[in-house]
Parts: structure tokens; sequence; C-alpha cells
């Protein structure tokens, strides 16, 4: 019962415009300023540079080429999705879907379209 109860209370978010960045040795998905999720995230009152990990290099940064690649891998699941470019300035077309699991003390684990598209840039 416990458990059917935290299932009806997972609140969906929705996040667009989908706008990759480096931040560190990471590939982000950024989840906050103009790409801030509908509804806003609870925990992410006050921070700074609240994201998704795509991508992380142990050696050295991404290049802005990088970027660019894993860009147009995010717009490309996107348009597989939902039918759009992923830019956001049609109205919301654009947006995918995720919810929140927590995971360890600082983080989430992402389920939804989010998570698949995290997967579709691991295996591009």
């Amino acid at each position: 019962a416990a458990v059917a109860a935290a299932a009806a209370a997972t609140t969906t978010y929705r996040v667009a415009p989908l706008v990759v960045d480096v931040l560190g040795r990471a590939l982000v998905l950024k989840l906050d300023g103009a790409s801030a999720p509908t509804p806003p995230l609870p925990a992410a009152r006050g921070k700074r540079n609240v994201h998704m990990t795509l991508l992380f290099h142990s050696a050295g940064r991404f290049s802005r080429a990088e970027v660019e690649v894993v860009q147009r891998e995010v717009d490309a699941f996107v348009q597989r999705v939902r039918g759009d470019d992923g830019d956001g300035g049609d109205g919301g077309a654009s947006y995918l879907t995720f919810t929140l699991t927590p995971w360890g003390k600082r983080s989430d684990a992402v389920q939804g379209e989010l998570a698949e598209l995290h997967a579709a840039v691991l295996a591009a």
C-alpha cells in the first residue's frame, strides 16, 4: 500500500528547451534558467547549475564540437519522440517528461523520456 501511495504521489515534470552544456568535465542537460522544468523542482530552489549529467570525461573537458554533436543527438531524439526540433520556440511541443526518485544524498534518479534520452546519447 505504501508503494502504491508513493507511486500515486510521483510528480511528472516537463523540460524545454533541451540545452546541452559543459559543466566541469561533464556534458549536461540544463535544468535551470530558461530550461527549468515545470512544475519547478522542489530541491532546486536557490541552487545553481541544476542539471542531468549525460556524459563525463575522466580527463580533460568536452570541446564545443562535441557539445554540438550531443546537442544534435538530443534534438534528433526530441524529433523522434515529439515530431519537433527541440528548440522550445513552438509553444511547448518540444518538451520531454520525466519523474524523479531520490538516489543518494544530493541526487535523484531520472525516469521517463529523459532517461530514454540519456540511453540514446550513450548509444550514439
